[in-house]
């Protein structure tokens, strides 16, 4: 029988309003493990870890990792984890733990656009697929299971601030599917061949947006930011004085990853002097950047971070 721990962090999931009607709603001490049915049991052995309770737009570096520890504690005496989330943070936190867990065991990462109280509250199903997907022989390393569907923690984003169906994978596609507790995999999550493991430091970095006619001025950033990731246009195009002032920055030693605006699509572009996001959107890029400012801060040994992870 496989030992399953259930590490909730807080979240919708976790989360209880006045009225079934009611959109407001606010994180509550809830029990998840309570909520399985109790056939489940005979299944799997399910303990439960409360690692917090927040709202996941309050989930910050620090929180990434005291959660990557205290996942890398759990692994060790389980065959899986479900992780319980807010979704407004829950495909970063995935990417974020996808880079730097050293594990193949299956990390599920699960949550509810619809809080428990809610009318067709979605979590209870979402995290009993997630704990039958978290048993299942083909499942490694961490995934998002929702709504039915299973995604890559790469690939994953949220694309709807309230509809159920919030979350695709618009390079690749989904990795599988769940009807009530059968697991359906159409391809396997990637795992990267190097791991950007024991990263106790998040480097600083900035997230830049660009749009027509701003001001280069906004690039007078901080000295101690090292990392800025620029939001281009499509195929991650930039305006010539915004490519100059970055030009500037690039040559005091500032690593400049231009991402675009757009939700899917290889950037083809190429610059001497910066990097590009290849399919990773701006919020991940930070991520990504950040994670490898901690091991180098040599260009061409960070760009092929982004080829590859």
């Amino acid at each position: 029988m496989k030992k399953i721990a259930i590490i909730q962090t807080g979240g919708t999931i976790a989360s209880k309003s006045s009225d079934k009607y009611d959109k407001n709603y606010s994180v509550s001490d809830v029990d998840l493990v309570e909520i399985l049915p109790y056939g489940i049991s005979a299944k799997a052995q399910i303990s439960g870890v409360k690692f917090s309770q927040i709202d996941s737009k309050d989930a910050d570096v620090n929180f990434w990792l005291n959660l990557a520890d205290c996942v890398c504690k759990t692994i060790k005496t389980n065959d899986a984890i479900v992780i319980t989330h807010g979704t407004d943070t829950m495909c970063e936190t995935a990417y974020f733990l996808s880079l730097v867990l050293d594990t193949n065991k299956p990390i599920i990462i699960t949550g509810a656009m619809r809080n428990s109280s809610s009318a067709s509250s979605d979590g209870e199903l979402n995290l009993y697929n997630s704990v039958c997907l978290a048993m299942h022989e083909k499942s490694s390393g961490v995934m998002i299971a929702i709504n039915e569907e299973i995604h890559s923690a790469k690939d994953v984003i949220k694309i709807h601030s309230t509809n159920i169906n919030a979350f695709v994978s618009p390079n690749f596609g989904k990795i599988g599917v769940i009807n009530y507790g059968e697991v359906n995999f159409y391809n396997q999550t990637q795992h990267f061949k190097s791991r950007l493991v024991n990263t106790k430091e998040f480097i600083k970095t900035q997230i830049i947006y660009i749009y027509p006619g701003m001001d280069d001025e906004i690039f007078n950033i901080k000295s101690d930011v090292k990392g800025l990731v620029v939001i281009g246009y499509a195929n991650a195009t930039l305006p010539e004085n915004v490519k100059n002032k970055l030009e500037i920055l690039a040559k005091n030693g500032v690593i400049i990853v231009v991402s675009a605006n757009t939700i899917s699509g290889l950037i083809t572009k190429e610059y001497e002097n910066f990097i590009t996001s290849n399919t990773l959107n701006p919020q991940k890029s930070r991520i990504l950047l950040s994670l490898a400012l901690s091991k180098t801060s040599n260009i061409n040994e960070i760009k092929k971070y982004f080829l590859t992870h």
